[in-house]
């Protein structure tokens, strides 16, 4: 009997079906298409996580489990990545503008020593830097689509867009929360749940520093 178990797996718990990718030969993948209510299919447990908590992210056993077998090259297996990275790169956006709008909102509401929080040019700066952040990323994450879309190399796009992506929803979500003070350390206001989630987006598809390596050996060939 052999056993093999999976971790950091999402909707692992809900899916009906999954594809599980294995080397199969010295330079050969496989892609193998599973049902998942076959007795070789176990969840072990769900993971927790501090953000992303809808994703239904679990640990699974497989023992002695079947499915379809699909062999596939590296580049196909590894393609499914760089798709992957451009969907980041778009949740990475959705967090950075919904943080920075409610930052605004905010600001023109909330009053200290007798001013606006708007008005305050510390205040201004943030924003301006959470706005140029938010243009950014989107840009890069469109030029990436239309590129996917059109059939061309997205090795160095996705990951550009995923790594600027990421890194400006951390920015502008830390920068949420220091508009909200104290106020944005509570479960009252969405901009603490922003900022949890905007973690996920710097180390799902390939962290960082993965990134920063991808894109450094493309513009190096």
């Amino acid at each position: 009997m052999q056993a093999l178990q999976l971790e950091f797996i999402t909707n692992g718990g809900k899916a009906d079906l999954i594809i599980t990718i294995a080397r199969t030969g010295e330079s050969e993948l496989s892609a193998f298409l599973m049902e998942t209510d076959q007795p070789g299919f176990e969840v072990v447990e769900r993971i927790h996580t501090i953000g992303v908590r809808a994703s239904n992210t679990v640990r699974f056993k497989l023992t002695n489990a079947r499915g379809w077998h699909t062999p596939c090259t590296f580049e196909q297996a590894t393609g499914l990545l760089y798709r992957g990275r451009l969907g980041i790169a778009g949740m990475a956006v959705g967090i950075a503008e919904k943080a920075t709008e409610l930052a605004i909102d905010y600001s023109k509401q909330r009053e200290q020593f007798n001013r606006r929080l708007a008005d305050m040019q510390s205040v201004q700066n943030m924003i301006a830097d959470n706005v140029v952040d938010c243009e950014a990323a989107l840009l890069l994450l469109h030029k990436g689509a239309a590129m996917f879309d059109r059939g061309e190399n997205v090795v160095r796009i996705s990951s550009i867009a995923k790594l600027f992506a990421s890194e400006a929803a951390n920015r502008c979500t830390n920068n949420a929360i220091q508009i909200h003070g104290g106020r944005g350390m509570t479960f009252e206001f969405l901009v603490e749940k922003l900022w949890r989630d905007a973690k996920l987006t710097e180390i799902g598809e390939g962290c960082s520093e993965i990134q920063r390596m991808v894109i450094a050996k493309q513009s190096l060939r």
